[in-house]
């Protein structure tokens, strides 16, 4: 018999819900770092410099007519995104803000809600880019790194997690008076508080632990390189087209599937001291543990310098990862894991440790889609530095990290030294989104800051994902 303490409390299930968020601190939707980006309904139109690599490479074609010639260098920018069943009842001040432990309710609803659906999250780092763009079109470059995960727990680690000693795989329970009585999903609040200790009658293994829990993660980095040339350029009509290719090189790259029983894992040996394998050279650590190349279409056509249409096909690619597969057959050890639950996290973690990975496995390859998509925009522009679009974007490729198919409405507003973007965006599946961006200074000659939201709404009011990102670029 296996029992449990309830020493956990308010504190492992915020843990668990933070962890369950920013998983090995990584990242989702798009590949591309920018507040024009990120904080807009229509990307593949606001788009400035660099940005264009990953939305559009046409836009390297698209020149501001108060310019002969401009050029972008951005310093660190970044984006960090995150969406899964919690948000869907809970806004961001009430998960993150409140400071008061969730009552009993709010557990069960969260421990019910967690397994239907993925938690996931996403960071894009861009450490540098360039481009520069003149009357006949443009060219630029970028190294960006790319984190991600996905993470599914079943229902009984998200209930043992949660609620601890009462979670349903216990069978009865211990109070503070020293009384045993059975487990009961009725159990009130002031019953629940009085517990200390969960007793489990049924012997407890990692696929038990696990049930059907899913984990996915990866880390990359990126080098990029793109052009746009003008094929048409008169008064009545200017076409573009761009191309522009990434290299990806893997660093890392874990799945967890317990319903088939299997994991995988890929680490560059020099990924971490823990992962440094004791007969690493520097070749093999520096040798990537996976690859991948990705290719971006663009073509726009701008009729009388006001109406204009676009169309972009991005991370048309795969990545190929080479590591070891292995079975999920080792019991978890519980000898020492009976004191309070998390030690039962330590037990498991121990299980699944990837240092193991390298002793006992069997190489595999594994090739993953890169996240391919399309996006079809057309709008008005409003001036040189103001434009109303809409665009349609969707997915060509499934992926362990899915974004939604989206149809934005928006633009950007220039005024004086302060430029705004944003916009609906309805995001099928998962409901309406408002993206926002601001961004100071700019004009030639200047540093720009912006700051972007991939929803406004997201900080008060239940949504399905929510994302920030941050921009530092120069343009002379």
């Amino acid at each position: 018999m296996i029992n449990i303490h309830n020493t956990s409390g308010y504190l492992l299930s915020r843990s668990f819900i933070l962890g369950a968020l920013l998983l090995h601190w990584a990242v989702l939707s798009a590949q591309v770092s920018g507040v024009d980006v990120v904080g807009s309904p229509v990307p593949s139109v606001t788009a400035i410099g660099h940005h264009a690599m990953g939305v559009n490479p046409a836009l390297f074609s698209v020149l501001d007519t108060s310019f002969k010639s401009e050029r972008f260098v951005s310093s660190f920018e970044g984006h960090i995104a995150a969406s899964g069943p919690i948000s869907r009842e809970t806004s961001l001040i009430q998960i993150f803000g409140a400071g008061e432990p969730w009552t009993l309710e709010q557990k069960r609803e969260l421990a019910a809600a967690l397994p239907t659906a993925p938690t996931r999250a996403e960071m894009n780092l861009r450490w540098a880019g360039w481009s520069r763009k003149n009357q006949t079109g443009g060219w630029g470059w970028s190294v960006q790194d790319h984190l991600a995960t996905s993470f599914q727990p079943g229902q009984g680690l998200a209930e043992l997690a949660l609620l601890g000693p009462i979670a349903s795989y216990f069978d009865l329970l211990i109070t503070t008076a020293g009384d045993t009585i059975a487990n009961s999903p009725n159990l009130s609040e002031e019953q629940a508080a009085t517990v200390t200790q969960g007793l489990a009658s049924n012997p407890l293994d990692l696929l038990t632990f696990l049930g059907d829990t899913k984990l996915s993660a990866s880390y990359a980095r990126s080098y990029s390189l793109g052009a746009g040339v003008r094929l048409i350029d008169t008064p009545a009509l200017r076409i573009g087209a761009g191309l522009a290719a990434r290299y990806y090189r893997g660093r890392g790259y874990y799945e967890v599937d317990t319903e088939s029983g299997a994991a995988f894992a890929a680490f560059n040996k020099g990924l971490g001291a823990a992962l440094l394998s004791p007969d690493a050279t520097l070749g093999s650590v520096l040798h990537p543990a996976g690859y991948g190349v990705g290719l971006d279409f663009g073509l726009r056509v701008d009729v009388a310098n006001a109406l204009f249409g676009s169309l972009a096909i991005t991370d048309l690619g795969r990545m190929e990862w080479t590591g070891e597969h292995y079975k999920l057959t080792n019991p978890l050890a519980v000898a020492d894991a009976q004191g309070d639950v998390g030690a039962l996290f330590d037990a498991l973690t121990a299980t699944l440790d990837p240092v193991e990975l390298f002793v006992e496995s069997v190489p595999e390859r594994r090739v993953v889609n890169l996240p391919t998509r399309f996006a079809l925009a057309g709008g008005i522009n409003l001036s040189d530095r103001s434009v109303l679009a809409v665009e349609l974007s969707a997915p060509l490729k499934p992926q362990f990290i899915q974004a939604p198919t989206t149809l934005g409405l928006g633009g950007r507003l220039a005024w004086g030294p302060v430029q705004l973007i944003g916009g609906p965006r309805i995001e099928f599946g998962q409901g309406l989104a408002w993206p926002f961006a601001v961004a100071f200074g700019g004009g030639e000659g200047h540093w720009e800051l912006g700051l972007a939201t991939g929803d406004a709404l997201a900080i008060w009011e239940p949504v399905k994902s929510f994302s920030v990102a941050w921009s530092l670029t120069y343009r002379k």
